[in-house]
């Protein structure tokens, strides 16, 4: 069995294992990422590649702190294909592996702030 881990660890060490802040760092997240999500997504649509750009490097600062590691390399490669104007399918393909992720971490993170 895959051993659980903690995606919250980067967030404890950060504030000193302060459950309040956490559980405020947390509620803005989980109340503000949608949000960033459809911007991402509708930027995609539009293939405003400058402010995927954008949008990508502030939400993968942001989920670096809750460990979606895998959801920031997504996040890093649209970044990197904006920089280079490649084709927008590609930027649609990451932006619903994203979508799909985040979904899913999302209510994980839910669940999470339960127990805080």
């Amino acid at each position: 069995m895959a051993e659980k881990t903690d995606k919250l660890a980067l967030l404890r060490a950060y504030l000193d294992n302060d459950k309040q802040q956490i559980k405020e760092m947390l509620e803005l997240f989980l109340e503000n990422t949608p949000n960033d999500l459809k911007e991402l997504t509708l930027l995609c649509e539009k293939n405003d590649v400058e402010n995927i750009r954008k949008t990508a490097h502030r939400v993968k600062s942001s989920v670096k702190f809750f460990g979606l590691n895998e959801v920031a390399e997504i996040l890093q490669e649209m970044e990197t294909i904006s920089w280079k104007n490649q084709p927008k399918n590609q930027l649609e393909t990451l932006v619903k592996q994203v979508n799909k992720l985040m979904n899913h971490e999302l209510e994980l993170l839910r669940k999470e702030l339960i127990w805080l």
